[in-house]
């Protein structure tokens, strides 16, 4: 399980103080990256192919609020990734869940570094 923390600030949001998707997007993005890399073992994410996704975004984040983004993964063999992203925005002593996303990630190097996985099992 991976979590990173971000605070909304002025250069991240719209004119009308909203939080952007595309921000949210490449926050996705970056952890996802960070998450493969960790879980497979890697250096690099040339090898690496997105078979399935899907997010749903069901809130927003404005100028101030904190945001958490939780990323929760599984090696379900020596090649595929299933990785599972929830964002949760903390306003005002409120925690919502503004955003959820499923991921399968498949390596097609022939080089895995990382061997010490289980099937089935979360990595923490």
């Amino acid at each position: 399980m991976r979590t990173d923390t971000v605070s909304v600030g002025s250069n991240d949001v719209d004119e009308q103080g909203i939080y952007t998707t595309c921000n949210m997007l490449q926050m996705v993005a970056r952890t996802n990256d960070v998450t493969i890399m960790e879980a497979f073992g890697i250096s690099g994410l040339s090898h690496i192919r997105a078979r399935h996704y899907s997010m749903d975004l069901t809130g927003k984040a404005i100028l101030g609020d904190n945001l958490r983004i939780t990323s929760l993964y599984t090696l379900t063999g020596r090649r595929q990734l299933q990785v599972q992203v929830y964002i949760t925005r903390t306003s005002k002593r409120q925690t919502i869940t503004i955003c959820t996303g499923y991921f399968i990630f498949i390596n097609r190097s022939e080089t895995i570094k990382n061997t010490s996985y289980h099937a089935d099992t979360v990595l923490a």
